[in-house]
């Protein structure tokens, strides 16, 4: 199974969010901003078609917890596995399907 990363500055970045001069992104807490991250999310995926091997994705990087989760939500269904690493704690398993 082919794993791809994903960094949330990426995605962010993706989105047409960029750090500020601190080097922290600023995200407003709107659902435009959730569909932007989600939208992005999925655009940095390789196409993937019938017959193909099933993708999973590790989503790594500094950003909001909802952030996050905006990601995750957006990528069920179209990746097999989710984890979540950060250089602090082991890798998480967000979600795996067909494991």
């Amino acid at each position: 199974m082919e794993n791809i990363a994903l960094d949330f500055t990426a995605i962010a970045a993706a989105a047409g969010f960029t750090p500020g001069a601190d080097g922290r992104l600023n995200l407003p807490a709107t659902q435009e901003t959730a569909d932007a991250l989600a939208v992005a999310a999925i655009a940095l995926l390789p196409t993937w078609q019938v017959g193909d091997a099933p993708i999973s994705a590790t989503l790594t990087g500094a950003g909001p917890v909802w952030g996050h989760l905006c990601i995750a939500h957006a990528l069920h269904g179209r990746v097999a596995k989710l984890t979540y690493a950060a250089p602090n704690c082991p890798a998480i398993v967000v979600f795996a399907h067909g494991a």
